[in-house]
């Protein structure tokens, strides 16, 4: 007979933990090697983005085994400094990467430098300036940039961002003037915030903290906040310090903060039914805190409302026109459209009509998950998951950094089909191999549902089994 030991049960379970730990520095390591080739350079016979999707599809996919590990392993201090070292480790190693195809982060830099010199970046679009068609600080300002507004993306357009994003933006030109080094330790900052609060909210919970490796050790994330340098890693924080103070039973508070993530992206909007309707406290309490979320909202939202919209905003132009890499937009885009032309109804846009469909589906999800009050942290957590989750589904725009916002929820409230998207969401960058730039047809009709398609089929088969259950 084979004698077994009580801690033997967590040997093999921390050997794999530790295997995914050194999987993450080492994808880390890699996109940073791979981002000192050029986009033609051929590594080992395959091209840069080739390798990159490759890294983050693998890494991404033996990440998918960490929550039943979690599950298996015994909570140590050990432990937990070890996953936050190896997730600081990784962010830190991309601070020595060059960004792979993505300068949105120039952006940021340069409205950053706008606002510090008493300019408004709703006003005048990097085209505006390079034209002359500005004010001659802001020309000025251009030529002490070395550059960087001839490369910004969308150069018609004015900015997206809101207030409270261009108060961070201002924060990193002054620590840094045009840094992307000190853009990413804002970045960091924020993040390590995030990761507090995951752990202060997993306690809250009786959680084991590990759970907070979903988002700390996540490969995806890691690449897009540290690689990518994209600014949704301002934004996490904010919605988790709002779920921790409604959990906390501070509503008013909460929605402030909330009014906060507002102020970053325009979206967590849609939470606010869900946090007014945990442990209601009353109609005072409710009221005072709508009324909270509504003033602050408005404060910071203010130079945005005024100046910020109308021709040329790309607020504007997102909302009406912006299509990447969604999955299921496209496909109801497509039949509708069809559906037009069947009835000779041309004069109709079949976008405009889709998006306002999707967003009253949103809307209504929203509503619908606060129709009862809840009582149980877990269940807001989940609510929060839901809203979040569909948004992302559902959105014309189904960028893959737009996954951080599932996955900090993840944390709280695991669901394995969401997961999923680490390890498919790496196959965006596909968009950029020089077979997909020649034909982007195939990459829109194929690749972008190799990226949903097994998700939306996992959420249908969980689904179908718990409609199942509750049947019997």
């Amino acid at each position: 007979m084979f004698t077994h030991r009580p801690d033997q049960i967590y040997t093999s379970p921390l050997i794999i933990w530790h295997v995914i730990g050194v999987s993450v520095l080492a994808s880390a390591v890699a996109f940073t090697r791979i981002s000192t080739h050029a986009e033609t350079d051929l590594i080992l016979g395959l091209f840069p983005v080739t390798w990159v999707v490759l890294i983050g599809s693998l890494s991404g996919t033996l990440f998918l085994t960490v929550p039943a590990l979690i599950r298996h392993l015994a909570i140590s201090r050990a432990t937990l400094i070890g996953m936050i070292i190896i997730g600081l480790a990784s962010r830190l190693i991309l601070f020595g990467s060059a960004p792979l195809w993505e300068i949105d982060y120039l952006r940021y830099l340069w409205d950053g430098s706008m606002v510090v010199n008493g300019l408004s970046p709703y006003l005048w679009s990097p085209e505006d300036i390079l034209a002359g068609r500005a004010p001659e600080a802001a020309t000025s300002l251009a030529l002490q940039a070395n550059g960087l507004v001839e490369q910004i993306n969308y150069p018609h357009l004015r900015t997206i961002y809101p207030p409270l994003s261009q108060t961070v933006f201002a924060a990193s030109h002054l620590i840094g003037e045009w840094s992307l080094t000190s853009w990413r330790t804002v970045l960091l900052v924020f993040d390590l915030a995030s990761l507090g609060l995951l752990i202060n909210l997993l306690r809250h919970l009786k959680q084991s903290v590990l759970w907070a490796a979903i988002y700390w050790w996540n490969p995806l994330v890691i690449q897009m906040f540290f690689n990518a340098a994209h600014m949704d890693a301002l934004l996490v924080p904010f919605i988790l310090g709002a779920l921790l103070l409604t959990i906390r039973l501070r509503p008013v508070i909460a929605s402030g903060m909330l009014a906060l993530a507002v102020g970053i992206k325009l979206w967590p909007v849609l939470l606010l039914p869900s946090l007014l309707r945990h442990r209601c406290h009353g109609r005072l309490t409710g009221f005072v805190a709508l009324c909270a979320f509504g003033i602050v909202s408005l404060l910071i939202l203010f130079p945005l409302i005024t100046t910020g919209l109308g021709d040329g905003s790309g607020l504007t132009a997102y909302a009406t026109d912006w299509n990447r890499n969604s999955a299921f937009y496209g496909l109801l885009e497509s039949g509708v459209s069809a559906l037009l032309s069947v009835f000779d109804l041309y004069e109709l846009d079949a976008s405009r009509i889709v998006r306002a469909a999707l967003a009253g589906v949103l809307i209504m999800i929203s509503l619908m998950q606060a129709r009862q009050e809840s009582s149980l942290e877990s269940q807001l957590c989940k609510r929060f998951l839901i809203v979040t989750a569909a948004l992302f589904l559902l959105t014309p725009a189904a960028y893959p950094w737009y996954g951080s916002w599932v996955i900090a929820f993840l944390v709280l409230s695991p669901n394995p089909a969401l997961l999923v998207w680490t390890a498919t969401l790496p196959l965006y960058h596909l968009r950029f191999h020089p077979y997909f730039l020649e034909n982007p047809a195939y990459f829109e009709n194929a690749v972008v549902w190799l990226e949903h398609g097994p998700v939306m089929v996992l959420l249908l088969v969980q689904w179908s089994r718990s409609r199942r259950a509750r049947a019997s």
